[in-house]
């Protein structure tokens, strides 16, 4: 259906978050027909249980799997499963303001010179994303970006499955900064509108957790590898290792090293995996890891031929 859109929504043994998220769903405005997938791979019913109790309010489609997935193959499933052209990503642990989506929906509408779409993650209280990491490039009520991370997003299918959908390589972490990295080398851009704003629940007890840090440097790790880090030629991509340190200051080094150890076998486990990622990887332009605004000439050649690119799946999706 024309002008209409798909929310995916990886869930995971978290029924009362899932609760909170339906309801603030409930509660938004949809600027258009919707459906909402739930992609759940858990290992009761609880969560099954919450999206029935939606059914009669929402139009809510409920998955089940009955093994355990990465949340990156969850939402290409769903992606697959969508019948919309315009499809949100929301994580079940979000928390929608009454115009996020709706403000979202517009910015596609206005913006149709780029290709993937978020807003701003508040968490504790204070901006959660973009970090003051993030590099930005203002341009009227948007802003262009580098990287959009997975919890909330807009984008068109087509442009989505064009380009490979989540690298599931990467499992839980990391897929959305890759994602970002070849929709801007495939020539599509990013922008963000900071004024659809959604909550998301702290994490700072996990933030500690020896595994959650090791999967943080691996997902860094198979970024460098995939995209031909070089320090002399991706200054910036040593400020994201400097976030990295800011959040775990001395034992920052500990964790690079404790993750290269604890991962070992699993790269060479799927070290050919790792090497078709890197060579499916896009670069129509030579853009690296977290340095989109550095070339301008590349960044400009990109942004005045992005809006023809995109003029199909834009009228596939609003006409």
């Amino acid at each position: 259906m024309r002008g209409s859109f798909s929310i995916i929504t990886p869930t995971y043994q978290n029924p009362e978050e899932l609760k909170t998220f339906l309801t603030s769903l409930e509660n938004a405005i949809k600027p258009a027909d919707f459906e909402i997938l739930i992609m759940d791979d858990s290992l009761d019913n609880k969560n099954k249980k919450i999206s029935e109790s939606f059914q009669r309010k929402l139009p809510l489609k409920f998955f089940k799997f009955p093994k355990h997935l990465f949340i990156s193959q969850k939402r290409n499933i769903g992606a697959l499963k969508a019948k919309n052209e315009i499809i949100f990503f929301i994580d079940s642990d979000i928390q929608l303001d009454r115009n996020s989506i709706s403000i979202l929906w517009q910015t596609m509408k206005e913006y149709p010179e780029a290709a993937l779409f978020g807003g701003k993650i508040i968490q504790d209280k204070k901006q959660f994303h973009p970090t003051r990491h993030d590099r930005l490039l203002p341009k009227g009520d948007i802003v262009y970006c580098e990287v959009i991370y997975s919890a909330y997003l807009s984008l068109y299918k087509s442009i989505f499955l064009k380009l490979g959908g989540y690298d599931e390589i990467f499992g839980n972490r990391g897929e959305g900064t890759d994602l970002s990295i070849r929709f801007w080398r495939a020539g599509f851009p990013i922008v963000r509108n900071l004024n659809s704003v959604v909550s998301h629940p702290s994490f700072k007890p996990q933030r500690k957790s020896p595994t959650k840090i090791a999967e943080m440097y691996r997902s860094l790790f198979l970024v460098g590898y995939k995209y031909g880090l070089d320090p002399q030629k991706n200054p910036h991509f040593i400020e994201m290792y400097q976030e990295r340190k800011d959040a775990y200051g001395e034992t920052c080094e500990y964790f690079a090293i404790y993750s290269a150890v604890s991962y070992l076998d699993w790269f060479v486990k799927n070290y050919h995996q790792i090497c078709k990622s890197q060579k499916n990887a896009p670069g129509l332009y030579d853009f690296k890891p977290f340095d989109i605004f550095t070339d301008k000439k590349l960044l400009n050649d990109c942004l005045n031929q992005a809006k023809e690119r995109i003029t199909p799946f834009y009228h596939k999706a609003f006409n």
